[in-house]
């Protein structure tokens, strides 16, 4: 149990305080796997525009704008913490809560326009 203890709170520290290349490792590799994530939406969107009308390409389009929003806020609080601006850590975990609703909210309307669409046919 000390073990354990001793581990966390080296690495508590470490968050904090960024010493060690570990967390700024880990957040750049992050930060690469997600943009190679919006990329790929990206061209997926580019697809859903010339398969379909403009209305359902539009509001995929709106998710992928949350998505990069909500990542880029994840990742200001990641560096935040490493900072040590921990206050700060408050305001973007309500900014990421709103943006992940917001996601939320269009993938249902997503989904109802889909399913009218489908229904249609």
């Amino acid at each position: 149990m000390r073990k354990l203890a001793l581990f966390l709170s080296i690495f508590l520290f470490s968050c904090v305080k960024g010493t060690p290349a570990t967390p700024l490792k880990v957040h750049n590799e992050l930060k690469s796997q997600l943009e190679k994530e919006v990329n790929t939406l990206k061209k997926d969107f580019q697809t859903l525009k010339n398969e379909t009308n403009g209305d359902i390409a539009k509001l995929q389009f709106q998710i992928i704008s949350d998505r990069k929003r909500a990542d880029n806020l994840i990742f200001g609080a990641i560096r935040g913490t490493q900072l040590g601006m921990r206050k700060l850590f408050g305001t973007f975990a309500a900014s990421i809560s709103v943006a992940f609703r917001l996601f939320d909210t269009r993938i249902k309307e997503l989904e109802k326009i889909h399913h009218k669409k489908t229904k249609k046919k």
